[in-house]
């Protein structure tokens, strides 16, 4: 979970169709909030994923569901109110269902940041706060689900540790004494490449940020590579964005 900065609701939502579909839902019980430019603006904002998960979801998926936040059987006004819409997948809002988070709150990624409730460690969400919102919010949403979640993780965290020791490696054999352009820019672009698995728009992008800052093997490619002068602006912005989202027991600095 990242978190996320809400853009601006649809032109198509003006008040008065908010003020009518509200009606019909409390009328009808339809899905009033089914409509494509909802969908399209909610996965603009999240990045095309689940805003809980991190799973990649599609507009035109069936696994892609809008969540109100103030669930709609108990907050019927919020039924198509921009700030209370969130993308989920069909896991996720299911295992939400009706919980009522005005009574029992869990985290908002587009008003809460995640770093301040939660941390990762062996590919399973914990909880930092003491007020239990974090607690609540991997309960809730089962964020630890073995199959459907920590398994993926654990399987993206592995390749990433053996991606980080093969580039250390060859580190190892790299002289700049020799003027070794062309390893040279292997190494810079195996790194590059990696970290770009950790920004915002990338599916599990909170566990990838994660695991490659704490990893030591990273410490010392790093080291290694400013030594070399093979670390550059580019690599130094991309550590800071995945600082940004990460999320470890105590703030990356």
């Amino acid at each position: 979970m990242i978190k996320l900065e809400r853009c601006g609701k649809p032109k198509e939502l003006t008040e008065a169709l908010e003020d009518e579909l509200t009606q019909t839902y409390k009328e009808t019980g339809k899905s009033v909030w089914d409509k494509s430019y909802i969908k399209k603006a909610l996965l603009q904002f999240s990045h095309n994923k689940c805003c809980y998960c991190e799973a990649i979801i599609k507009e035109e998926s069936k696994f892609m569901e809008v969540d109100h936040f103030y669930c709609k059987s108990l907050y019927p006004d919020k039924v198509v109110e921009w700030a209370n819409l969130l993308p989920s997948c069909k896991k996720c809002n299911g295992q939400k269902r009706n919980h009522d988070v005005g009574e029992f709150p869990i985290i908002n990624p587009t008003v809460d940041n995640p770093q301040d409730y939660l941390y990762f460690e062996d590919y399973r969400y914990k909880s930092k706060d003491k007020n239990t919102k974090g607690q609540k919010t991997i309960n809730v949403l089962n964020l630890n689900d073995i199959d459907r979640l920590v398994t993926p993780r654990y399987e993206v965290g592995n390749k990433i540790h053996e991606k980080l020791k093969d580039i250390d490696k060859f580190l190892d054999s790299f002289s700049v004494n020799d003027n070794d352009v062309e390893n040279g820019n292997y190494i810079v672009n195996a790194v590059r490449d990696l970290m770009k698995l950790a920004l915002p728009e990338r599916e599990y992008s909170a566990i990838v940020a994660t695991t490659i800052l704490k990893d030591y093997d990273f410490e010392v490619i790093r080291s290694k590579m400013t030594k070399y002068k093979l670390w550059s602006d580019e690599l130094t912005e991309l550590e800071c964005k995945a600082k940004n989202i990460c999320l470890l027991k105590h703030r990356a600095e």
